[in-house]
């Protein structure tokens, strides 16, 4: 008796009995309607199986992370973890952040940004730029993450970054509201004022 002809009587028998049977609105309510003692493992296993492809496992909803959970998510300069190879070889293409997944829950992407000064003839301009990575990091753990570097990229140019949102799995904690993605003109403020303070130290220095 082949797999095909025991699915058949697999579901034959309870159609048989319970003709009048409602249709099953669960997975649950499938097996139950379709397994029965008198079934062998290979006739069940397939039941189970036919049950499952009517009724798929619900994938996990991804959202967003709310304030309090993005606050213990942090992203620093970090080439420890970068292989010396790597180093050497995209030093002008890529830097490496160490992100750090404090909570509870694991991390499933996180948006990074970063603002970088581009020198033109008309004068300063700032760039937002902002992209993706997909990752699926355990709770209370980190690893090292590649960030690419624009050609115009240069020591001192890139002056304001880090995460601006981030997500993870399961439902919103009560009371909770997600963040929500920050505004360039925000982040090129955030930008100009990390570059006033570096050239105010910078004069200090040359004071002392």
């Amino acid at each position: 008796m082949n797999k095909v002809t025991l699915l058949l009587l697999g579901f034959a028998v309870p159609a048989l009995t319970f003709g009048c049977a409602p249709e099953p609105k669960t997975y649950a309510d499938c097996v139950l309607q379709h397994v029965k003692p008198s079934m062998t493992k290979e006739a069940v296993e397939l039941a189970c199986q036919a049950c499952r492809d009517k009724f798929p496992e619900p994938r996990p909803v991804e959202r967003l992370l709310t304030r309090a959970e993005l606050q213990q998510v942090e992203m620093n300069y970090d080439t420890r973890e970068a292989p010396d190879s790597v180093k050497s070889s995209a030093a002008d293409s890529e830097a490496w952040e160490y992100l750090h997944n404090g909570m509870k829950d694991t991390l499933r992407s996180v948006t990074y940004y970063d603002v970088v000064r581009v020198k033109q003839e008309t004068g300063n301009q700032y760039r937002v730029r902002r992209y993706r990575i997909d990752l699926n990091l355990p709770p209370q753990s980190g690893t090292s993450v590649r960030v690419p570097l624009m050609p115009e990229d240069g020591l001192g140019l890139r002056l304001a970054w880090g995460v601006c949102s981030a997500t993870t799995f399961g439902a919103m904690p009560a009371d909770s509201l997600p963040t929500c993605d920050v505004p360039d003109d925000t982040l090129i403020a955030r930008a100009r004022r990390n570059e006033v303070l570096v050239q105010n130290a910078e004069a200090l220095s040359r004071v002392r």
